[in-house]
Protein backbone atom coordinates (compact mmCIF):
# COMPACT_ATOMS: atom_id res chain seq x y z
CA UNK A 1 0.00 0.00 0.00
CA UNK A 2 1.27 3.48 -0.87
CA UNK A 3 1.88 5.48 2.31
CA UNK A 4 -0.24 8.62 2.57
CA UNK A 5 -1.02 11.03 5.37
CA UNK A 6 -4.14 10.03 7.28
CA UNK A 7 -6.68 12.47 5.77
CA UNK A 8 -5.58 11.61 2.22
CA UNK A 9 -5.69 7.88 2.91
CA UNK A 10 -9.21 8.18 4.30
CA UNK A 11 -10.34 10.11 1.22
CA UNK A 12 -9.08 7.31 -1.05
CA UNK A 13 -10.80 4.66 1.09
CA UNK A 14 -14.05 6.61 0.91
CA UNK A 15 -13.77 6.94 -2.88
CA UNK A 16 -12.95 3.24 -3.33
CA UNK A 17 -15.95 2.19 -1.21
CA UNK A 18 -18.32 4.47 -3.14
CA UNK A 19 -17.12 2.97 -6.43
CA UNK A 20 -17.58 -0.58 -5.14
CA UNK A 21 -21.10 0.22 -3.96
CA UNK A 22 -22.20 1.85 -7.23
CA UNK A 23 -24.00 0.07 -10.06
CA UNK A 24 -23.23 2.68 -12.73
CA UNK A 25 -20.61 5.43 -12.95
CA UNK A 26 -20.21 8.43 -15.25
CA UNK A 27 -16.56 9.19 -16.04
CA UNK A 28 -15.20 12.38 -17.63
CA UNK A 29 -11.55 13.02 -18.47
CA UNK A 30 -9.25 15.37 -20.36
CA UNK A 31 -7.77 14.33 -23.71
CA UNK A 32 -4.02 14.82 -23.19
CA UNK A 33 -1.50 12.15 -22.13
CA UNK A 34 -2.28 12.50 -18.43
CA UNK A 35 -6.02 12.60 -19.08
CA UNK A 36 -6.19 9.51 -21.31
CA UNK A 37 -3.76 7.60 -19.06
CA UNK A 38 -5.83 8.43 -16.00
CA UNK A 39 -9.02 7.49 -17.82
CA UNK A 40 -7.44 4.21 -18.93
CA UNK A 41 -6.55 3.34 -15.34
CA UNK A 42 -10.10 4.14 -14.20
CA UNK A 43 -11.70 2.22 -17.08
CA UNK A 44 -9.50 -0.83 -16.44
CA UNK A 45 -10.26 -0.76 -12.70
CA UNK A 46 -14.01 -0.47 -13.28
CA UNK A 47 -13.99 -3.21 -15.92
CA UNK A 48 -12.23 -5.58 -13.53
CA UNK A 49 -14.96 -4.83 -10.97
CA UNK A 50 -17.60 -5.65 -13.61
CA UNK A 51 -19.01 -2.14 -13.18
CA UNK A 52 -21.13 -0.44 -15.81
CA UNK A 53 -19.76 2.97 -16.76
CA UNK A 54 -19.82 5.58 -19.51
CA UNK A 55 -16.58 7.43 -20.33
CA UNK A 56 -16.52 10.82 -22.09
CA UNK A 57 -13.50 12.95 -22.96
CA UNK A 58 -13.74 16.74 -22.73
CA UNK A 59 -11.43 19.55 -23.82
CA UNK A 60 -12.15 21.36 -20.56
CA UNK A 61 -14.42 21.23 -17.54
CA UNK A 62 -18.02 21.54 -18.77
CA UNK A 63 -20.18 22.03 -15.70
CA UNK A 64 -23.42 22.15 -17.73
CA UNK A 65 -22.64 18.74 -19.29
CA UNK A 66 -21.55 17.17 -16.02
CA UNK A 67 -24.58 18.54 -14.16
CA UNK A 68 -26.91 16.42 -16.31
CA UNK A 69 -25.98 13.37 -14.23
CA UNK A 70 -28.52 13.79 -11.44
CA UNK A 71 -28.30 11.01 -8.87
CA UNK A 72 -25.21 9.42 -10.44
CA UNK A 73 -21.69 8.92 -9.11
CA UNK A 74 -19.38 10.95 -11.36
CA UNK A 75 -15.59 10.59 -11.64
CA UNK A 76 -13.83 13.70 -12.94
CA UNK A 77 -10.29 13.14 -14.18
CA UNK A 78 -7.67 15.79 -15.05
CA UNK A 79 -10.22 18.51 -15.82
CA UNK A 80 -9.77 20.92 -12.92
CA UNK A 81 -12.65 21.65 -10.60
CA UNK A 82 -12.09 24.99 -8.91
CA UNK A 83 -15.61 26.20 -9.84
CA UNK A 84 -17.41 22.89 -9.36
CA UNK A 85 -20.18 22.76 -6.76
CA UNK A 86 -22.45 19.75 -7.47
CA UNK A 87 -25.86 19.76 -5.81
CA UNK A 88 -27.74 16.72 -7.10
CA UNK A 89 -24.93 14.24 -7.78
CA UNK A 90 -21.67 13.06 -6.19
CA UNK A 91 -18.19 13.57 -7.61
CA UNK A 92 -14.95 11.68 -7.07
CA UNK A 93 -12.28 14.18 -8.06
CA UNK A 94 -9.21 12.59 -9.67
CA UNK A 95 -7.23 15.73 -10.36
CA UNK A 96 -4.10 17.76 -9.53
CA UNK A 97 -4.95 21.30 -10.70
CA UNK A 98 -6.12 24.09 -8.40
CA UNK A 99 -8.45 22.32 -5.92
CA UNK A 100 -12.11 23.25 -5.40
CA UNK A 101 -13.62 24.85 -2.35
CA UNK A 102 -15.11 22.32 0.06
CA UNK A 103 -18.36 20.69 -1.01
CA UNK A 104 -20.31 17.97 0.72
CA UNK A 105 -20.82 16.19 -2.60
CA UNK A 106 -17.15 16.04 -3.68
CA UNK A 107 -14.75 13.29 -2.59
CA UNK A 108 -11.64 15.34 -3.25
CA UNK A 109 -8.52 13.30 -4.14
CA UNK A 110 -6.51 16.29 -5.35
CA UNK A 111 -3.01 15.97 -3.78
CA UNK A 112 -2.75 19.74 -3.35
CA UNK A 113 -5.54 19.62 -0.77
CA UNK A 114 -3.49 17.26 1.44
CA UNK A 115 -0.07 18.91 1.35
CA UNK A 116 1.37 17.18 -1.72
CA UNK A 117 2.89 18.89 -4.77
CA UNK A 118 0.52 18.62 -7.74
CA UNK A 119 2.95 20.22 -10.19
CA UNK A 120 6.10 18.09 -9.87
CA UNK A 121 5.22 15.09 -7.70
CA UNK A 122 1.71 13.84 -8.51
CA UNK A 123 -0.62 14.15 -11.50
CA UNK A 124 -4.09 12.80 -12.27
CA UNK A 125 -2.65 9.45 -13.36
CA UNK A 126 -0.86 9.23 -10.01
CA UNK A 127 -4.16 9.79 -8.23
CA UNK A 128 -6.02 7.33 -10.48
CA UNK A 129 -3.37 4.66 -9.88
CA UNK A 130 -3.44 5.05 -6.10
CA UNK A 131 -7.24 4.82 -6.26
CA UNK A 132 -6.96 1.64 -8.36
CA UNK A 133 -4.69 0.10 -5.70
CA UNK A 134 -7.18 1.03 -2.97
CA UNK A 135 -9.85 -0.78 -4.97
CA UNK A 136 -7.67 -3.85 -5.50
CA UNK A 137 -3.91 -4.29 -4.96
CA UNK A 138 -3.81 -6.55 -8.03
CA UNK A 139 -4.27 -3.43 -10.16
CA UNK A 140 -0.56 -2.72 -9.68
CA UNK A 141 0.03 -3.96 -13.25
CA UNK A 142 -1.53 -0.66 -14.39
CA UNK A 143 1.67 1.11 -13.31
CA UNK A 144 2.69 1.66 -16.96
CA UNK A 145 -0.41 3.84 -17.44
CA UNK A 146 0.42 5.85 -14.32
CA UNK A 147 3.93 6.41 -15.67
CA UNK A 148 2.73 7.38 -19.15
CA UNK A 149 0.52 10.05 -17.58
CA UNK A 150 3.15 11.45 -15.23
CA UNK A 151 5.73 11.59 -18.04
CA UNK A 152 3.17 13.25 -20.31
CA UNK A 153 2.66 15.88 -17.61
CA UNK A 154 6.46 16.49 -17.52
CA UNK A 155 6.76 15.17 -13.96
CA UNK A 156 9.59 12.82 -14.88
CA UNK A 157 11.90 15.66 -15.95
CA UNK A 158 14.97 15.60 -13.73
CA UNK A 159 13.85 12.33 -12.13
CA UNK A 160 10.60 11.32 -10.42
CA UNK A 161 9.82 12.92 -7.07
CA UNK A 162 7.29 12.80 -4.23
CA UNK A 163 4.36 10.43 -4.59
CA UNK A 164 5.49 9.40 -8.08
CA UNK A 165 8.87 8.32 -6.76
CA UNK A 166 7.31 6.55 -3.78
CA UNK A 167 5.12 4.45 -6.08
CA UNK A 168 8.08 3.50 -8.29
CA UNK A 169 10.16 2.49 -5.27
CA UNK A 170 7.28 0.68 -3.54
CA UNK A 171 6.54 -1.43 -6.61
CA UNK A 172 10.21 -2.08 -7.31
CA UNK A 173 9.95 -0.66 -10.82
CA UNK A 174 13.40 -0.73 -12.44
CA UNK A 175 14.59 2.18 -14.54
CA UNK A 176 17.78 3.26 -16.24
CA UNK A 177 19.11 6.45 -17.75
CA UNK A 178 18.48 6.57 -21.48
CA UNK A 179 18.67 9.04 -24.35
CA UNK A 180 15.17 10.44 -24.76
CA UNK A 181 14.51 9.57 -28.40
CA UNK A 182 11.63 7.70 -29.96
CA UNK A 183 11.76 4.06 -31.10
CA UNK A 184 12.61 2.92 -34.62
CA UNK A 185 15.42 4.13 -36.89
CA UNK A 186 17.88 6.61 -35.39
CA UNK A 187 17.44 8.97 -38.36
CA UNK A 188 13.69 9.14 -37.70
CA UNK A 189 14.09 9.35 -33.93
CA UNK A 190 16.17 12.54 -34.21
CA UNK A 191 14.28 14.04 -37.16
CA UNK A 192 10.92 13.76 -35.41
CA UNK A 193 12.10 14.63 -31.90
CA UNK A 194 10.03 17.49 -30.48
CA UNK A 195 10.87 17.19 -26.77
CA UNK A 196 13.81 17.63 -26.83
CA UNK A 197 13.47 19.90 -29.85
CA UNK A 198 16.73 20.48 -31.73
CA UNK A 199 16.64 23.83 -33.51
CA UNK A 200 19.01 22.75 -36.30
CA UNK A 201 17.95 19.10 -36.61
CA UNK A 202 14.29 18.52 -35.75
CA UNK A 203 12.33 18.32 -39.00
CA UNK A 204 15.48 18.43 -41.15
CA UNK A 205 16.13 14.85 -42.26
CA UNK A 206 19.02 15.72 -44.58
CA UNK A 207 20.90 17.46 -41.76
CA UNK A 208 20.33 14.47 -39.49
CA UNK A 209 21.66 12.09 -42.15
CA UNK A 210 24.73 14.30 -42.59
CA UNK A 211 25.31 14.27 -38.83
CA UNK A 212 25.06 10.47 -38.62
CA UNK A 213 27.47 10.07 -41.54
CA UNK A 214 29.96 12.30 -39.70
CA UNK A 215 29.59 10.07 -36.62
CA UNK A 216 29.92 6.95 -38.84
CA UNK A 217 26.57 5.63 -37.61
CA UNK A 218 24.20 3.82 -40.00
CA UNK A 219 21.05 5.94 -40.36
CA UNK A 220 18.98 2.74 -40.61
CA UNK A 221 20.16 1.48 -37.21
CA UNK A 222 17.39 0.95 -34.67
CA UNK A 223 17.70 3.09 -31.56
CA UNK A 224 17.49 0.06 -29.28
CA UNK A 225 20.29 -1.71 -31.16
CA UNK A 226 22.92 1.05 -30.97
CA UNK A 227 26.08 0.30 -28.98
CA UNK A 228 26.90 2.26 -25.84
CA UNK A 229 29.70 4.11 -27.65
CA UNK A 230 27.36 5.07 -30.51
CA UNK A 231 24.73 6.31 -28.06
CA UNK A 232 27.38 8.32 -26.21
CA UNK A 233 28.49 9.99 -29.45
CA UNK A 234 24.90 10.90 -30.32
CA UNK A 235 24.16 12.16 -26.79
CA UNK A 236 27.21 14.44 -26.81
CA UNK A 237 26.32 15.94 -30.19
CA UNK A 238 22.67 16.47 -29.22
CA UNK A 239 23.73 18.13 -25.96
CA UNK A 240 25.86 20.56 -27.98
CA UNK A 241 22.87 21.22 -30.26
CA UNK A 242 20.79 22.22 -27.23
CA UNK A 243 23.69 24.33 -25.98
CA UNK A 244 23.77 26.25 -29.27
CA UNK A 245 20.12 27.20 -28.85
CA UNK A 246 18.21 29.06 -26.16
CA UNK A 247 17.41 26.00 -24.06
CA UNK A 248 16.08 26.08 -20.51
CA UNK A 249 17.15 23.81 -17.67
CA UNK A 250 14.16 21.54 -18.37
CA UNK A 251 15.30 21.03 -21.96
CA UNK A 252 18.74 19.78 -20.92
CA UNK A 253 17.23 17.56 -18.23
CA UNK A 254 14.90 16.04 -20.80
CA UNK A 255 17.71 14.87 -23.10
CA UNK A 256 18.60 11.92 -20.87
CA UNK A 257 15.75 10.57 -18.76
CA UNK A 258 14.77 7.64 -16.57
CA UNK A 259 13.65 4.92 -18.99
CA UNK A 260 11.15 2.27 -17.90
CA UNK A 261 9.94 -0.39 -20.30
CA UNK A 262 6.33 -1.35 -20.87
CA UNK A 263 6.60 -5.08 -21.49
CA UNK A 264 3.12 -5.28 -23.01
CA UNK A 265 3.98 -2.92 -25.90
CA UNK A 266 7.76 -3.31 -26.08
CA UNK A 267 8.05 0.48 -25.86
CA UNK A 268 9.38 2.63 -23.06
CA UNK A 269 6.61 4.26 -21.03
CA UNK A 270 7.92 7.61 -22.32
CA UNK A 271 7.13 6.55 -25.88
CA UNK A 272 3.82 5.10 -24.73
CA UNK A 273 3.02 8.52 -23.29
CA UNK A 274 3.83 10.17 -26.61
CA UNK A 275 1.54 7.94 -28.64
CA UNK A 276 -1.25 8.31 -26.08
CA UNK A 277 -0.93 12.09 -26.36
CA UNK A 278 -0.97 11.94 -30.17
CA UNK A 279 -4.11 9.80 -30.15
CA UNK A 280 -5.85 12.16 -27.74
CA UNK A 281 -4.97 15.30 -29.66
CA UNK A 282 -6.20 13.69 -32.89
CA UNK A 283 -9.59 13.02 -31.34
CA UNK A 284 -8.93 9.28 -30.93
CA UNK A 285 -9.00 9.18 -27.12
CA UNK A 286 -10.66 5.78 -27.17
CA UNK A 287 -7.55 4.10 -28.59
CA UNK A 288 -5.42 4.32 -25.40
CA UNK A 289 -8.38 3.05 -23.38
CA UNK A 290 -8.93 0.21 -25.85
CA UNK A 291 -5.23 -0.67 -25.67
CA UNK A 292 -5.32 -0.69 -21.87
CA UNK A 293 -8.25 -3.10 -22.02
CA UNK A 294 -6.28 -5.55 -24.17
CA UNK A 295 -6.73 -4.48 -27.81
CA UNK A 296 -3.27 -4.88 -29.38
CA UNK A 297 -4.41 -3.47 -32.74
CA UNK A 298 -5.04 -0.12 -31.03
CA UNK A 299 -1.30 0.21 -30.41
CA UNK A 300 -0.46 -0.09 -34.11
CA UNK A 301 -3.07 2.51 -35.01
CA UNK A 302 -1.73 4.91 -32.36
CA UNK A 303 1.82 4.53 -33.68
CA UNK A 304 0.67 5.52 -37.18
CA UNK A 305 -1.13 8.55 -35.77
CA UNK A 306 1.97 9.45 -33.79
CA UNK A 307 4.22 9.85 -36.84
CA UNK A 308 1.77 12.15 -38.61
CA UNK A 309 1.21 14.07 -35.38
CA UNK A 310 4.94 14.74 -35.04
CA UNK A 311 5.00 16.20 -38.56
CA UNK A 312 2.14 18.53 -37.65
CA UNK A 313 3.83 19.67 -34.44
CA UNK A 314 7.15 20.44 -36.17
CA UNK A 315 5.46 22.35 -39.00
CA UNK A 316 3.27 24.32 -36.58
CA UNK A 317 6.19 25.08 -34.25
CA UNK A 318 8.37 26.45 -37.06
CA UNK A 319 5.53 28.61 -38.38
CA UNK A 320 4.46 29.96 -34.97
CA UNK A 321 8.02 30.69 -33.83
CA UNK A 322 8.65 32.77 -36.96
CA UNK A 323 5.98 35.27 -35.83
CA UNK A 324 6.52 35.13 -32.05
CA UNK A 325 6.93 38.46 -30.26
CA UNK A 326 7.59 39.81 -26.79
CA UNK A 327 5.52 42.06 -24.57
CA UNK A 328 6.83 43.59 -21.35
CA UNK A 329 6.40 40.41 -19.29
CA UNK A 330 5.32 37.62 -21.68
CA UNK A 331 6.29 35.89 -24.93
CA UNK A 332 3.38 35.59 -27.38
CA UNK A 333 2.75 33.11 -30.21
CA UNK A 334 -0.24 32.58 -32.48
CA UNK A 335 -0.97 28.94 -33.42
CA UNK A 336 -3.30 27.91 -36.25
CA UNK A 337 -4.15 24.44 -34.87
CA UNK A 338 -5.94 24.86 -31.53
CA UNK A 339 -5.17 21.30 -30.42
CA UNK A 340 -1.44 22.16 -30.48
CA UNK A 341 -1.40 25.42 -28.49
CA UNK A 342 -0.08 23.76 -25.32
CA UNK A 343 2.65 21.80 -27.09
CA UNK A 344 3.79 24.82 -29.11
CA UNK A 345 3.86 27.03 -26.01
CA UNK A 346 6.05 24.42 -24.31
CA UNK A 347 8.45 24.13 -27.26
CA UNK A 348 8.75 27.91 -27.49
CA UNK A 349 9.31 28.33 -23.77
CA UNK A 350 11.83 25.54 -23.26
CA UNK A 351 13.85 25.69 -26.47
CA UNK A 352 13.58 29.11 -28.14
CA UNK A 353 12.06 32.16 -26.44
CA UNK A 354 13.07 34.57 -23.68
CA UNK A 355 13.51 32.54 -20.49
CA UNK A 356 12.74 35.57 -18.29
CA UNK A 357 9.11 35.63 -19.48
CA UNK A 358 6.40 32.92 -19.57
CA UNK A 359 5.12 31.99 -23.02
CA UNK A 360 1.50 32.44 -24.13
CA UNK A 361 0.10 30.82 -27.26
CA UNK A 362 -3.37 31.33 -28.67
CA UNK A 363 -5.49 29.99 -31.51
CA UNK A 364 -8.38 31.85 -33.14
CA UNK A 365 -11.49 29.88 -34.11
CA UNK A 366 -15.10 30.49 -32.99
CA UNK A 367 -13.47 31.66 -29.77
CA UNK A 368 -9.85 32.00 -28.68
CA UNK A 369 -8.06 29.10 -27.01
CA UNK A 370 -5.19 30.08 -24.73
CA UNK A 371 -2.25 27.97 -23.51
CA UNK A 372 0.69 29.06 -21.41
CA UNK A 373 3.99 27.67 -20.17
CA UNK A 374 6.60 28.83 -17.68
CA UNK A 375 9.79 27.23 -16.37
CA UNK A 376 10.55 26.02 -12.86
CA UNK A 377 12.86 29.02 -12.49
CA UNK A 378 10.02 31.43 -13.35
CA UNK A 379 7.68 29.69 -10.90
CA UNK A 380 10.40 30.10 -8.28
CA UNK A 381 10.35 33.84 -8.98
CA UNK A 382 6.62 34.06 -8.31
CA UNK A 383 4.92 33.20 -11.61
CA UNK A 384 1.64 31.32 -11.16
CA UNK A 385 -0.02 30.82 -14.54
CA UNK A 386 -3.08 29.14 -13.07
CA UNK A 387 -3.97 32.22 -11.05
CA UNK A 388 -2.90 34.61 -13.80
CA UNK A 389 -5.00 32.97 -16.53
CA UNK A 390 -7.96 32.49 -14.22
CA UNK A 391 -7.98 36.21 -13.45
CA UNK A 392 -7.19 37.50 -16.96
CA UNK A 393 -9.69 35.21 -18.70
CA UNK A 394 -12.44 36.13 -16.23
CA UNK A 395 -11.90 39.85 -16.84
CA UNK A 396 -12.70 39.44 -20.56
CA UNK A 397 -15.65 37.06 -20.17
CA UNK A 398 -13.78 33.76 -20.43
CA UNK A 399 -12.43 31.14 -18.07
CA UNK A 400 -9.03 29.62 -17.38
CA UNK A 401 -6.81 27.80 -14.92
CA UNK A 402 -4.45 24.85 -14.53
CA UNK A 403 -1.01 24.67 -12.91
CA UNK A 404 1.41 27.33 -11.74
CA UNK A 405 3.82 26.21 -14.48
CA UNK A 406 1.28 25.54 -17.26
CA UNK A 407 -2.31 26.69 -17.67
CA UNK A 408 -4.96 27.27 -20.31
CA UNK A 409 -8.24 28.99 -20.97
CA UNK A 410 -10.85 30.17 -23.45
CA UNK A 411 -11.90 33.75 -24.19
CA UNK A 412 -14.12 35.55 -26.73
CA UNK A 413 -12.29 35.97 -30.03
CA UNK A 414 -12.52 39.75 -30.12
CA UNK A 415 -10.97 40.08 -26.63
CA UNK A 416 -7.51 38.69 -27.38
CA UNK A 417 -5.64 42.01 -27.37
CA UNK A 418 -7.35 43.16 -24.18
CA UNK A 419 -6.61 39.78 -22.60
CA UNK A 420 -2.91 39.94 -23.47
CA UNK A 421 -2.58 43.39 -21.92
CA UNK A 422 -4.31 42.27 -18.73
CA UNK A 423 -2.27 39.07 -18.51
CA UNK A 424 0.96 40.94 -19.15
CA UNK A 425 0.16 43.27 -16.25
CA UNK A 426 -0.74 40.38 -13.92
CA UNK A 427 2.51 38.52 -14.70
CA UNK A 428 4.39 41.76 -14.10
CA UNK A 429 2.76 42.05 -10.69
CA UNK A 430 3.72 38.44 -9.89
CA UNK A 431 7.38 39.00 -10.66
CA UNK A 432 7.55 42.63 -9.48
CA UNK A 433 8.01 44.17 -12.93
CA UNK A 434 5.36 46.89 -13.21
CA UNK A 435 7.36 49.89 -14.39
CA UNK A 436 5.99 50.27 -17.91
CA UNK A 437 2.69 49.14 -19.43
CA UNK A 438 2.82 46.96 -22.54
CA UNK A 439 1.24 47.55 -25.92
CA UNK A 440 -0.08 44.85 -28.23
Amino acid sequence: MIELNEPYGKAFDLAANKIKESNFLRVYSHYDADGVSSASIIASSLTRLNKRFHLTFLKQLDIDEISKNAGELVILSDLGADKLNPENFEVILVDHHEPPSNSKNIVNLNPRSYGYDGTKEACSSTVAFILSLRINEENKDLYRLFLSGSIGDKQGVGGFKGLNKQIIEKLGIKDKKSLNLGPGKIVDAITYSTDPFFANLTGYEEKVIELLETLKIDKESKVGELSNSEMEKIANILFLELLKGNTSREGFENLVTDSIMDEASGLSVSHLSDIFDAAGRNGRMGLPVSYSLGNGDALLEMMELHREFKRQVIEEARKSLSTAYEMKNINVMEVSNESLTGIIASIGMIYFLNKEKPTISFSKNSNCKISSRATFDLVGKGVNLSKALNMACSKVGGHGGGHDIAAGGTIPLEKINEFLLILDRIIGEQIGNTKEPSKV
